[in-house]
């Protein structure tokens, strides 16, 4: 398959399963991020907003102080909150 004629808007997706958050469809707590790398959030993120979303994005529901564990937490690993995934992946 060639990755260049891949075109997201034009995939479908079944709605989240019940007890599944219906942001991202994995099964979370309501004060945690949404699961960035989740392909259904991935999808409806970029429908919605002409992007892929960012940790950033996956945040921005959470209290300050769930933001700062979950940067740090992500800086130790090398991974910057901010950016954005240019390939989806």
């Amino acid at each position: 398959m060639r990755r260049d004629n891949f075109d997201p808007d034009n995939y479908t997706f079944d709605p989240p399963k019940p007890g599944a958050c219906q942001i991202c469809a994995t099964v979370h707590d309501s004060k945690e991020p949404h699961r960035r790398n989740s392909l259904y959030y991935q999808m409806q993120f970029r429908k919605k907003h002409g992007r892929y979303p960012t940790w950033e994005d996956a945040m921005s529901h959470c209290d300050e102080q769930t933001k700062r564990l979950w940067r740090a937490n992500l800086a130790m690993r090398g991974v910057m909150p901010e950016d954005t995934m240019q390939d989806g992946g």
